[in-house]
């Protein structure tokens, strides 16, 4: 596992046809941003995850509307991890809980969060 903190957010995109969670995290210091979309947060018990193409860094901190007439995002949770990769799991441990992707097929993914005491 990787022992750098790196960042992680958790933004709520609303104003679309079906509001969403975006999971954004970077991988290595300073990288784009992986990116999932869930449609609920916490995760409580496992849930569908949808592979996005990567972010820009500019997300970690950005909150209001996209342009393009696409939607508003919100920062929902922002917090450091690490990360852990395989090529078809990562594992991202925020400390108070830890969420396991594992890729189902092509861009769909299975994420659980797993959570400590």
């Amino acid at each position: 596992m990787r022992t750098t903190s790196l960042h992680f957010v958790v933004l709520h995109h609303t104003n679309i046809e079906l509001p969403h969670f975006d999971l954004l995290f970077e991988t290595i210091p300073g990288s784009d941003l992986t990116t999932f979309r869930v449609s609920d947060w916490p995760i409580d018990e496992g849930t569908h995850a949808t592979r996005l193409r990567d972010h820009r860094r500019l997300y970690l901190t950005y909150s209001g509307p996209i342009p393009g007439q696409r939607g508003h995002v919100s920062r929902v949770q922002q917090s450091n991890c690490l990360i852990e990769l395989s090529p078809s799991q990562i594992v991202v441990n925020l400390g108070r809980s830890v969420l396991r992707f594992e890729q189902e097929k092509d861009d769909a993914w299975w994420v659980r969060a797993d959570h400590q005491a």
